[in-house]
């Protein structure tokens, strides 16, 4: 999906923070042939990161947002974090999660 995209931007927390730590979404991306456009950084709480992304996208009129999902399983649900669950619960714009 991604591949074919026309625009590709990619927002992701600040180097050096808990959540940067576990991932190298552009090397990630770039590896799988997409092309990214821009790279911003994200910098705050996660509950101010899931806000500024949405600003991003408000912004830069997003068709989608694509984003990973951390959290956490319980007794069969899936607990979501700040981020995710602010995006989910104010985006005007299709989310796309992957975990």
């Amino acid at each position: 999906m991604l591949q074919s995209a026309q625009v590709v931007s990619l927002s992701q927390p600040a180097a050096g923070s808990t959540q940067a730590q576990h991932t190298d979404a552009l090397s990630h991306l770039c590896a799988r042939g997409v092309r990214v456009g821009t790279v911003e950084t994200i910098d705050g709480t996660d509950e101010m990161a899931g806000e500024q992304l949405l600003a991003y996208a408000n912004a830069t009129r997003a068709d989608l947002i694509v984003m990973g999902a951390r959290g956490c399983r319980r007794l069969g649900q899936r607990s979501l974090g700040t981020s995710t669950s602010i995006v989910l619960t104010q985006a005007h714009l299709p989310v796309f999660l992957k975990n």
